[in-house]
């Protein structure tokens, strides 16, 4: 095991970094040595990854199946693990001999799983994983969801069927926000209502007051003899 003179960045689903602070060789003579470099990471102490694409590098040849996995080089037997029922990923086992096996692929069997290298989250609980793929999905209604699963529309994400939405519905921010409501203006209003003016009917006829009559005014005469 050797220190690194700069750490490696490795991603996570989350965003979150995780970084390697050594890099050693696997103890597998049998693996092409450019397969058996491998990074510490003190995160993954316990749950070591194997990456697929170095030992495709290296010349050899990895199988999955519905149950089991084998990685060949040649006609010789390097690694074979099975396939956990639970959540579907693949278990290799890493103490395989030093010498390589020579067998026919048809008759591999998965052998006891006694180390496992695999997904990151692979301890992650039916809750989590409904709530991840809920929220990459942009966090839809859980009715249009569920309707979706039961419909077969999402057969392809990990950990998401109807039943399991049923039973772990995602308590998810975004969607309550996403699907507010708006109130509508009056229905709290402390204005006075006003009744409308009377409909205006132009074609009734106009009716005018006659106008006031007043009294004559009296006048006296005089004759012209009496100036």
């Amino acid at each position: 095991m050797r220190p690194l003179a700069v750490a490696v960045a490795i991603a996570n689903p989350n965003g979150a970094l995780m970084y390697a602070t050594h890099e050693a060789e696997l103890d597998i003579p049998s693996l092409p040595a450019t397969a058996r470099r491998v990074y510490i990471i003190p995160e993954l102490s316990s749950s070591p990854l194997i990456a697929v694409a170095p030992l495709c590098d290296a010349g050899c040849t990895v199988t999955f199946t519905d149950t089991n996995a084998t990685v060949h080089l040649g006609p010789n037997l390097l690694l074979t693990g099975s396939r956990d029922p639970g959540n579907g990923l693949w278990h290799l086992d890493l103490s395989s001999p030093t010498a390589a096996v020579a067998t026919t692929r048809n008759t591999v069997q998965p052998g006891p799983t006694e180390s496992a290298a695999f997904t990151i989250n692979h301890r992650t609980s039916p809750a989590n994983l409904v709530a991840f793929a809920h929220a990459s999905l942009f966090s839809p209604a859980l009715s249009t969801l569920h309707d979706a699963l039961r419909l077969g529309y999402l057969t392809s994400v990990p950990g998401l069927t109807a039943e399991t939405l049923r039973r772990h519905p995602p308590h998810s921010t975004a969607t309550t926000k996403g699907h507010l409501d708006q109130t509508r203006k009056n229905l709290r209003s402390t204005k006075t209502n006003i009744p409308p003016p009377p409909p205006d009917d132009g074609d009734a006829p106009i009716i005018a007051s006659p106008p006031p009559l007043n009294p004559p005014e009296k006048y006296t005469a005089i004759s012209p003899a009496s100036l």
